[in-house]
């Protein structure tokens, strides 16, 4: 524990100076976060298949195979850009030292008060508080599409800028924009991606593409039916509902099991055409030693 309050002071000191060029339109865009989404979030993340099946797919794309207490730790340093209310940054816990950041203080709040998750810190993508070359890992999980995060591309440089030579980084991002609807509101995501344009953006900023492909393929049909019915109506921020409640416990498990039957699948064949989510993995390049 020693180490790990050390190497949390550590980051805190080395990025403190992002917090004191926040600005007032930050503050603006903070007071915008739903409360009840955030809650909404804590309740099904551990339950909603969704999620579940988002959480695996991290894990075996990242090669961090389930750990028994007999087994040698691993020492991981790991970053959760836009950790939300924790889920996936408990699941982090036994591979290393895994430090959770979120814009929104109520999910900084419920992720270290709630979750347990005691490193947790409140900033911006756009001005991650670690320094230069920290991360063996990072994911950020349908962030940089979101309407906090107005340059994406500022958003990017910074998870360049604080991973380790030869680090990883796996994104989760909302695929296609046909599939936008009342959730996109609700839960602010600004932008959609496919394959080739995602692969072009990670490219400019550096990262070597490793894996790539969508999922959620098979439900997909559904979520667009569901998501244009859903533009046929009116929608505010302030009223908008997303789509993170559990079905019936007999079709979360339906639904479950077709997502984890998709993740086999994807380890006979490079990706899946479509689906209303798209993964991104991508490395730092290491440095190259001068001749």
């Amino acid at each position: 524990m020693g180490k790990l309050a050390a190497f949390t002071a550590y980051l805190i000191a080395l990025g403190s100076w992002h917090f004191a060029v926040r600005t007032t339109s930050a503050s603006a865009r903070l007071s915008a976060w739903r409360t009840d989404e955030h809650e909404a979030m804590y309740t099904s993340e551990t339950v909603l298949w969704w999620y579940v099946g988002l959480r695996e797919y991290v894990l075996d794309w990242l090669e961090l195979p389930p750990i028994s207490p007999t087994d040698v730790r691993p020492m991981y340093t790991i970053l959760d850009a836009g950790c939300g209310t924790g889920g996936m940054l408990a699941r982090f816990a036994p591979y290393g030292t895994a430090v959770g950041v979120d814009l929104a203080a109520h999910a900084s709040h419920i992720t270290r008060d709630w979750r347990g998750c005691p490193n947790v810190m409140q900033a911006s993508l756009t001005a991650l508080p670690a320094a230069a070359n920290t991360f063996d890992l990072a994911v950020s999980l349908d962030v940089i599409s979101d309407a906090g995060v107005e340059i994406e591309s500022a958003a990017l440089d910074e998870l360049y800028r604080v991973l380790k030579p030869g680090g990883r980084l796996l994104l989760n991002l909302p695929a296609f924009d046909s599939l936008a609807g009342e959730h996109d509101v609700a839960v602010r995501t600004a932008r959609r991606y496919t394959a080739k344009n995602a692969q072009a953006l990670v490219e400019r900023h550096g990262f070597t593409v490793e894996r790539l492909s969508y999922w959620n393929m098979v439900l997909t049909p559904a979520v667009w039916i569901a998501r244009l019915l859903s533009r046929r109506r009116s929608h505010t921020a302030a009223t908008a509902h997303s789509d993170i409640t559990p079905p019936p416990m007999l079709v979360n498990r339906i639904l479950l099991a077709l997502i984890r039957y998709e993740r086999r699948v994807l380890h006979h064949v490079p990706q899946l055409p479509f689906g209303s989510s798209l993964l991104v993995l991508v490395r730092k390049p290491r440095l190259i030693a001068p001749d």
